[in-house]
């Protein structure tokens, strides 16, 4: 789970992140956190990126891209790369089973969408090309 790191020092917060196996990036020059993305609700895997606010600044917006019938690896890539963090959510959770490689069949929030950079994008894989 992602910790709770609102009303946090910067360094408490980079701490407490750090500890928990995740990546954080703070956003304002600010002594306190006051805003977090994902939220302490979210469940990622270890390593992924947290993005704070502190109580100067901003959240900072990204456009959602396109990752459709692309493979985890590419769609993970692509996702992160844009500050992001990709779950994969319902069928197609587990890795390759059947020699059949997966690809991306659908995503929320929508390609082309504004978000907050660190917001999770949720992509659902198929086995199988899909064009």
């Amino acid at each position: 789970n992602i910790p709770m790191l609102i009303d946090l020092s910067v360094k408490d917060a980079e701490t407490k992140a750090r500890n928990a196996g995740f990546s954080i990036k703070v956003y304002g020059n600010g002594e306190k956190v006051v805003n977090q993305v994902p939220t302490s609700s979210a469940r990622l895997k270890k390593g992924s990126n947290i993005i704070v606010y502190t109580t100067d600044s901003e959240p900072e917006m990204v456009t959602v891209p396109d990752v459709y019938n692309m493979t985890v690896i590419g769609a993970n890539s692509l996702i992160t790369n844009s500050g992001l963090n990709m779950k994969v959510d319902g069928i197609g959770k587990r890795d390759n089973t059947n020699g059949t490689a997966m690809f991306a069949a659908s995503q929320d929030p929508a390609a082309g969408t504004i978000v907050e950079r660190g917001s999770i994008v949720y992509v659902q894989f198929r086995h199988g090309n899909l064009e």
